[in-house]
């Protein structure tokens, strides 16, 4: 497959990831509205299917990766290696989010222990920022991507 045609490719798996990270979210703040009765088996079974997209997309990307290094285009591949990194990290931040999520629903149900609740609170401001930095670190490659695949988009359009 042509270098651009790759590239493009990888931009198409981005916007998927951006479907299936919506989807995600939405199924999370549909089963906090559940509380405290929570629907777990609904929110597993739109897990499962939101974890086959991503181990799907993954698997998608790391061919992206052996076929641009197969066209020989090294900075590229890299570049996608990176952010394939960053991913699994924002995917890691945002189930440790939705756990956190449910301890702060379930906390605000029961009166007192303000010490845990104030620990839970920080907990999560920690990870809001870790994941502002993540979300910055991908639009940085996002960027740095742009820059190196601009030769090979130009010359396949």
């Amino acid at each position: 497959m042509e270098t651009s045609q790759l590239i493009k490719e990888f931009y198409s798996i981005q916007e998927e990831r951006v479907k299936a990270y919506t989807t995600f979210n939405s199924a999370h703040l549909e089963y906090l509205s559940t509380a405290p009765n929570y629907d777990f088996a609904k929110y597993r079974s739109q897990v499962n299917l939101v974890t086959e997209q991503f181990t799907a997309l993954s698997r998608r990307v790391i061919q992206l990766i052996g076929q641009l290094r197969e066209n020989q285009v090294e900075s590229v591949a890299a570049v996608l290696e990176k952010l394939q990194a960053v991913e699994k990290e924002k995917l890691e931040m945002t189930v440790q989010q939705q756990l956190l999520s449910k301890t702060i629903t379930d906390q605000a149900a029961v009166e007192g222990n303000e010490e845990e609740k104030e620990v839970t609170e920080e907990r999560n401001r920690q990870l809001r920022r870790s994941m502002a930095a993540v979300e910055s670190k991908m639009a940085e490659l996002m960027e740095e991507l742009k820059y190196e695949s601009e030769e090979y988009l130009l010359e396949g359009t």
